[in-house]
């Protein structure tokens, strides 16, 4: 019998992976005769963002490492690491235990290196890395280097704050001159005017790392103040278009600026991923499973036409992952079995 250990270290406000997880673990029980798991959240409400856990996820990695009770037990790291300082400050340590660690949102090209750090594997939905592959070329193929990123620093878009950061990383110079703006969409009404005035001094390209109407308010602005059109290019990711708080970027929504957004959107480019396939595919009683221990274990309730998360999606099938190779591998404690037979079912 082999004893395993999920851990998932989150920021609080990423709590709503936690059923997914244990979706997943319920799920592969059933077929699991030789594997005994083991489910730990480790989280603090006073840590809210994945910014902020970025400073404290290696201590509180570190500590249930060297305290945990079953020392017997295999410990996989398993979490969102929505925050590269999170996955590149942890990746190290992890690689020295021998412990597996599967990010389901964070990416980035250095931890991507199995030669440095082989017990790394992402499984995000969206991978930052082929999103930034994919700006790579449509940038080159323009000759665009100079970029102004807009980003909201609203905690609770979480993706966009993880994608701004991510490219601040990996888009640097000599070959762009990347600037940021941000703003913060749940304190105040963004001031529009005043970053499109910084963003035109700057730059002609600009990304905006926000939800669909802050967006689209964006684009009004634009339109109203000469900033759209042939001089001018606005580019848009919309990672989950069918989650409300993730409605889609449409021009028209009856606030009298309709024609002024119509006009303004001939300037952007909507990036936008195939993301909703595989949660139809979902089993009825996993998917019943995460919504009840949503509401009723975490107070995270879905409204009644709601689709899962996408990330709730990507942990429970990170976890099928890992199943896989916990049960058909001969050795899943060795570091060598564990990317050949996870290189074989990715």
């Amino acid at each position: 019998m082999i004893n395993v250990t999920f851990v998932t270290i989150v920021a609080s406000s990423y709590f709503l992976v936690v059923p997914g997880y244990e979706a997943g673990i319920e799920y592969v029980r059933q077929s699991a005769t030789n594997v005994a798991f083991q489910y730990v959240v480790i989280h603090n409400r006073s840590i809210p963002t994945c910014e902020m856990m970025a400073n404290h996820h290696t201590h509180l990695a570190a500590e249930y490492f060297y305290t945990r009770r079953q020392l017997g037990s295999f410990t996989i790291f398993i979490a969102p690491y929505c925050s590269q300082g999170e996955l590149l400050d942890f990746a190290p340590l992890a690689n020295q235990w021998n412990a597996p660690v599967m990010s389901i949102t964070g990416t980035n090209p250095a931890i991507s290196d199995k030669s440095h750090y082989p017990t790394n594997l992402s499984v995000a939905p969206i991978h930052h890395t082929v999103l930034h592959m994919f700006l790579e070329q449509l940038f080159r193929h323009f000759k665009w280097t100079t970029i102004v990123l807009l980003c909201d620093d609203n905690m609770l878009v979480i993706y966009y704050r993880s994608v701004c950061t991510n490219l601040q990383a990996l888009m640097r110079p000599p070959k762009y001159q990347l600037n940021t703006l941000k703003f913060d969409s749940s304190k105040i009404r963004p001031d529009y005017e005043r970053h499109l005035k910084e963003f035109s001094r700057l730059a002609r390209v600009a990304i905006i790392l926000a939800r669909p109407d802050v967006t689209r308010d964006f684009l009004v602005s634009a339109g109203k103040n000469g900033m759209s059109g042939n001089d001018y290019v606005y580019l848009h990711i919309q990672p989950y278009t069918l989650l409300p708080i993730f409605p889609s970027l449409v021009y028209s929504n009856g606030d009298g600026n309709d024609e002024i957004a119509r006009s303004a959107f001939t300037s952007l480019f909507s990036i936008t991923f195939d993301t909703e396939r595989n949660i139809d595919l979902l089993p009825e009683t996993s998917r019943r499973f995460i919504l009840d221990r949503s509401e009723v274990i975490h107070n995270l309730t879905y409204q009644p036409n709601e689709r899962l998360s996408q990330v709730a999606l990507a942990a429970f099938e990170s976890i099928l992952l890992a199943s896989q190779w916990l049960l058909f591998s001969p050795d899943p404690t060795s570091r060598e079995t564990f990317w050949c037979q996870l290189g074989r079912t990715a």
